[in-house]
């Protein structure tokens, strides 16, 4: 299923959350399973199971990596393999670094300053999948799917960091 589709935008990474969430909005309006109280049991099944096929969708196009991989699948492209980044040293080095970075990150400025090295990064992976997207063709998504697994990698340590700042 194209959940692009579903909630009537375009297939691409950069997407409108507004219309994303407006539209998501009224279709959970539509197949709420309390809207469908007095409903044959099959009929309810029906409605909970689009319910949580709606709820579904909406999480996928809300992430950034989520939604990279749902455009490649559309476009039946590989995704990448976990450990594709496994080949690129320089990626490694930096993965290791910022690693360290986070375990030697004690005091509120440091998971600041390391929050916004991440977050730079991220944002530079994020451009270059959309830019790689946007054009669709077979090098295109070799790229985006190459940066994918880097976007994961940040993703995940952005997660981590912000559990270690409400740890400290």
């Amino acid at each position: 299923m194209n959940y692009f589709d579903l909630f009537q935008i375009e297939m691409a990474f950069d997407i409108d959350l507004e219309k994303l969430r407006t539209h998501y909005q009224k279709l959970q309006r539509l197949t709420h399973p309390d809207k469908f109280a007095s409903a044959s049991d099959a009929q309810k099944r029906m409605y909970m199971q689009k319910n949580a096929q709606i709820n579904y969708a909406y999480h996928v196009l809300l992430s950034p990596v989520s939604r990279t991989e749902h455009i490649l699948q559309l476009r039946n492209y590989p995704l990448p393999d976990a450990n594709a980044s496994l080949n690129d040293t320089e990626f490694l080095m930096q993965q290791m670094e910022l690693r360290d970075a986070m375990s030697q990150a004690d005091t509120a400025n440091a998971l600041d300053d390391l929050t916004n090295v991440i977050d730079s990064q991220q944002n530079a992976i994020e451009k270059h999948i959309s830019e790689s997207l946007a054009k669709n063709e077979t090098a295109s998504n070799q790229n985006a799917a190459s940066a994918l697994t880097k976007l994961k990698f940040f993703t995940k340590l952005r997660s981590e960091l912000e559990e270690k700042r409400l740890g400290a």
